[in-house]
C-alpha cells in the first residue's frame, strides 16, 4: 500500500511539473524563429495555368487556382513547415530573367515567380524564371513549392 501511494504521489508531482512548462502546438515555430512569408506563382503552359500560394511562418497556407477561381486555406503540416523554414534559411536569390525573353524561348513553358519577405536578419528573396531549361537559384525550394501548390489545388 505504501509503495502504491508513493508511486501515485510521484506521478502527480511529475504531471504538475510538466503542466507548468510552456505549451507547444502543432505548427508552432521554435523559440527565436523569424517571421517570413512566401509567395509563389505558376503560370503558362499549353492550357494557360494560373496558380498562386502564400505561406506564412506560422503554417497558414492559402492556395488559389486563378483560372478555375478556387481557393483553399489550410495549415501546413509541421514537418513540411520545418523543411520550408530550413530551405528559406539557405535560400539565395538569382537574377530575374526579363519577361520578354521568356516568351521568345518557350511559348508554352511554365513560368514561376518566388518572393520571400522576411523580418530580422533573413534576406528577402525574389526570383522568377521558367521551370523548363533553366536551373532556379534554389531548385529544392522551387520544387517543394510546386509540389505544395499542386497538392493544395490540383490541376
Amino acid at each position: 500500500m505504501h509503495y502504491a501511494l508513493l508511486s501515485a504521489s510521484a506521478l502527480a508531482a511529475a504531471l504538475l511539473i510538466c503542466a507548468c512548462g510552456p505549451g507547444v502546438t502543432a505548427g508552432a515555430q521554435p523559440a527565436g524563429a523569424q517571421s517570413w512569408e512566401v509567395s509563389f506563382e505558376l503560370s503558362g503552359g499549353f492550357a494557360g495555368m494560373m496558380k498562386r500560394v502564400t505561406i506564412s511562418h506560422d503554417g497558414r497556407l492559402v492556395a488559389e487556382n486563378l483560372k478555375r477561381r478556387t481557393r483553399v486555406e489550410k495549415r501546413m503540416a509541421p514537418d513540411q513547415l520545418r523543411d520550408l523554414d530550413r530551405m528559406i534559411g539557405q535560400a539565395r536569390s538569382e537574377p530575374a530573367t526579363p519577361a520578354g525573353t521568356l516568351g521568345r524561348r518557350c511559348a508554352d513553358c511554365i513560368q514561376y515567380r518566388l518572393t520571400v519577405s522576411a523580418a530580422g536578419d533573413r534576406p528577402t528573396l525574389s526570383e522568377s524564371g521558367t521551370t523548363e531549361g533553366r536551373r532556379p537559384g534554389d531548385p529544392d525550394l522551387v520544387g517543394f513549392l510546386i509540389a505544395v501548390l499542386n497538392e493544395a489545388v490540383p490541376p
